[in-house]
This record gives structure tokens, C-alpha cells and sequence, in this order.
């Protein structure tokens, strides 16, 4: 690369020298000559064999030479350039996203006062009686609460009598065996055979009494 910038340097002086002689010569006829035109035009010009060397190789059509570029900077500065893109396509994503999420709410917002304004306006056309439903359905549960309390009230005042009622009889029982021994006392008192033994005589109607409880029993 440094030698075909001299190349170049030295071409340019060429020319410089036989603008001064009075003769310039553009590149584009330079390229149009042929060698031996160049060599023709350095003994007319006394331009030295270096010159017309460098004019020679001017003249031909020097391949494109195309420079390798630093990639890595591109490729770097290209992905930064994408990832910004992308994080502001993304916060523009999030903005609407947000946006939506607010309008939506505020309909709702607007949609539940327009159903309880609807729903106010409603009750205070309806008629008066129509504001008791709350009350009669309160009043109802309160009767089966009432009911319900009754009934038990009703059971237990039933088991309460079933037990004095057991309790009666218990005590009927009693009186009755009190007033059967106290005859059976007085029967015995008044038995002739008390009178001379009476120990026999009670022992006697007790074994009596006793066979009869037992046959009783049996059957």
C-alpha cells in the first residue's frame, strides 16, 4: 500500500513538470496512451525513466482494492442501535399496554356508578310496599327462629311431665303398698293365731305373701 502511494506521488510530480513544459496531460489521457506513447513522451520531455514508469502503471487499470472494514465496531454498534430500538418499541408496548389497562378500568369504573345511579332511580320509582321485601323476608326468618324455640320449649315441658308424671306414679305405688302392709299388719293383729304366737304368725303370712309374688311372676 505504501509503494503504490509513492507510485501515485511521483505521478503527480510527472505531471506537474509537463504542465510547467506547457503540455498537461489529464489522467483520462494518460490512461489512453500507450506504452510506447509514454516512452515517446519521455524523450520529448526528458521525463525521467522513474516518471514514465509510474505513468505506465497509472495509465493500466489497477484492480479495486476494497479495505476490510472493522466489523466488530459495526456489528457492535449495529446490536446496541437494535437493542435500543428494541427497548424503545418495548416501553412504547408497556406505555400502550398501561394506557389500555387504565381506559378499561375507568369504563368499568363508569359502567358499575351508571348500574348503582340506574339501580337508586329504580327504587325510588318503585312503591313503597315494594321496600318491605327486605323486612318480610326478616320477618319470616324470625318466625322460624320463634318456631324453632317453641318446639324445643315443647319437648322439654313434655319430658318434664313425662318425669313428674313417673314421679307421681312412683309415689302412688308407695302409697298403696304402704296402705296393702298396713292392712296386712292389721289382717295379721287381728289373726287369732298372732295372739299366741306372733312371731309365727308374721313369719307364716310373709312365706305366704312371698309364694304369691313369685306364682305371680310365673304367670
Amino acid at each position: 500500500m505504501g509503494r503504490l502511494n509513492k507510485k501515485l506521488v511521483l505521478a503527480k510530480k510527472a505531471t506537474s513538470s509537463n504542465s510547467s513544459s506547457g503540455k498537461s496531460l489529464d489522467m483520462s489521457q494518460i490512461q489512453k496512451m500507450t506504452s510506447s506513447d509514454l516512452i515517446s513522451l519521455r524523450k520529448s520531455s526528458k521525463i525521467p525513466q522513474e516518471s514514465t514508469d509510474i505513468l505506465m502503471l497509472s495509465a493500466k487499470k489497477l484492480p479495486e482494492i476494497s479495505l476490510p472494514m472493522n466489523t466488530s465496531n459495526n456489528n457492535r454498534r449495529s446490536s446496541s442501535q437494535g437493542h435500543h430500538l428494541l427497548s424503545r418499541q418495548m416501553k412504547k408496548t408497556d406505555k400502550r399496554k398501561a394506557r389500555k389497562e387504565f381506559l378499561l378500568d375507568k369504563l368499568a369504573k363508569g359502567a358499575r356508578k351508571m348500574k348503582a345511579d340506574k339501580a337508586a332511580l329504580q327504587r325510588e320509582k318503585r312503591p313503597v310496599i315494594g321496600d318491605l321485601d327486605p323486612m318480610k323476608d326478616t320477618l319470616e326468618a324470625i318466625d322460624k327462629v320463634l318456631e324453632k324455640d317453641e318446639s324445643r320449649r315443647k319437648q322439654q315441658r313434655d319430658k318434664s311431665k313425662a318425669k313428674k308424671k313417673g314421679i307421681t306414679l312412683k309415689q302412688k305405688k308407695r302409697q298403696y303398698e304402704f296402705i296393702r302392709n298396713a292392712s296386712f299388719f292389721e289382717a295379721v293383729k287381728n289373726h287369732p293365731e298372732y295372739a299366741k304366737n306372733p312371731f309365727s304368725a308374721i313369719s307364716t303370712h310373709i312365706e305366704n305373701k312371698m309364694a304369691d309374688e313369685h306364682s305371680s311372676d310365673q304367670q
